[in-house]
């Protein structure tokens, strides 16, 4: 029967000296290990995905810049401005403007989350009024 008593100090000591030893060596090799991992995610993030979403970024914007449009109706073609709001946006305080013209394209221009719509429709129809 092996006794740990029966063991003399220093043999007691350089085993526990040991044990602490290979602890040390284990964790240094999973800490470098998990750097090693950390270090490709950074680089796959830096290299890979940051570029693309960069790419990303710069196709909105081309995309946003072509995408912008400018639409002028004369006062004198204006027939009607109206208010339309949902419960949440009259909640919010915001909502809709909607603009009927009587101009060569016709139809219906609709001014969409214009925050204080009331605000500015009375805006519109004073102006309006003003240039008739």
């Amino acid at each position: 029967m092996f006794s740990i008593s029966t063991v003399k100090v220093g043999t007691r000591l350089g085993f526990g000296y040991g044990i602490v030893l290979l602890l040390l060596v284990g964790i240094t090799i999973l800490g470098a290990t998990r750097l090693s991992a950390l270090n490709d995610n950074t680089q796959l993030i830096v290299h890979d995905r940051y570029a693309k979403v960069a790419l990303f970024h710069e196709v909105i914007a081309e995309v946003n810049q072509v995408a912008r449009t400018t639409r002028n109706i004369p006062l004198s073609k204006i027939q009607d401005v109206t208010v339309s709001a949902s419960i949440g946006q009259r909640l919010l305080g915001f909502g809709d403007i909607v603009v009927d013209n009587a101009s060569e394209l016709g139809g219906t221009t609709v001014l969409k989350n214009i925050n204080n719509p009331r605000h500015y429709a009375d805006l519109l129809l004073r102006e309006l009024r003003r240039w008739q």
